[in-house]
């Protein structure tokens, strides 16, 4: 695993927190970021997949008719 340093505003700091201590068992914060960057990327994933077959559906819409 590789190791990244980044920077968080306080208030973001203390929502990761927040999360980490509500969890059972208790995850690490970097466990929870590794998580929340996972589901970002699969949902931004789908959510271009979507955007790219609704454009397909839109241009060929005459010939489903």
């Amino acid at each position: 695993m590789s190791t990244v340093a980044f920077s968080i505003d306080a208030d973001t700091l203390k929502l990761l927190d927040e999360l980490v201590s509500r969890s059972s068992p208790r995850p690490s914060r970097s466990a929870v970021v590794r998580v929340a960057i996972r589901e970002l990327a699969v949902r931004e994933h789908r959510r271009r997949v979507e955007a790219e077959e609704a454009a397909i559906l839109c241009k060929h819409r005459k010939r489903l008719a």
